[in-house]
């Protein structure tokens, strides 16, 4: 395992060595979890991984549904989950959940290096995922771009998450359903 100082670069250099690549972010918690909403983890088709999305408790989890990743091309949205009975049996102040969004780099890849190269011009941005199918927009100065579709609630929300420095995840009723879309600040 390697902790780097940024997942996406790692990711993204990875992926021009033509290595198969996914990437894991923490979309949600409750409770106890070590890492906050953003936290990544990139992983390659042997197994190596770069980043964290629990400090070590599920890492060899999120390996092993990264690798399925990039077998089948689907990606997936995972959930652990330590009830407050076991936390306190294993000495933990109280249970908690965890929810890790996980998809093939491909997916992705160009809203990733966009991304980066707001970053290197010093500016931040906001890319927008939604759960679970993956579409992406990135939110860069005031422009949204992307094939996915945002409502203004959201849209209002990723350019408070840049202000803020955060990251969230947002429940929305779109086009009659409802889906998640998680909110990664970068820069």
């Amino acid at each position: 395992m390697t902790i780097s100082g940024d997942v996406l670069e790692e990711a993204v250099s990875w992926r021009k060595e033509r290595r198969g690549v996914a990437v894991a972010t923490v979309v949600s918690t409750w409770g106890s979890a070590p890492r906050p909403v953003g936290s990544q983890l990139c992983v390659d088709a042997a197994g190596s991984f770069s980043g964290s999305v629990s400090g070590g408790c599920i890492e060899a989890s999120v390996v092993r549904e990264a690798l399925a990743v990039l077998a089948d091309g689907s990606p997936r949205l995972i959930t652990f989950q330590v009830s407050n009975d076991l936390a306190w049996e294993v000495g933990l102040a109280c249970g908690g959940r965890v929810e890790i969004f996980v998809n093939d780099i491909d997916m992705q890849l160009e809203m990733l290096q966009e991304v980066l190269a707001v970053r290197a011009r010093g500016g931040s941005a906001v890319l927008a995922t939604a759960l679970p199918s993956g579409e992406q927009a990135l939110l860069a100065g005031d422009e949204w771009r992307g094939r996915l579709t945002l409502g203004e609630e959201v849209l209002a929300q990723g350019r408070q998450a840049i202000v803020n420095g955060e990251s969230l995840s947002v429940e929305t009723e779109q086009d009659a359903c409802s889906c998640t879309c998680s909110i990664r600040r970068h820069g």
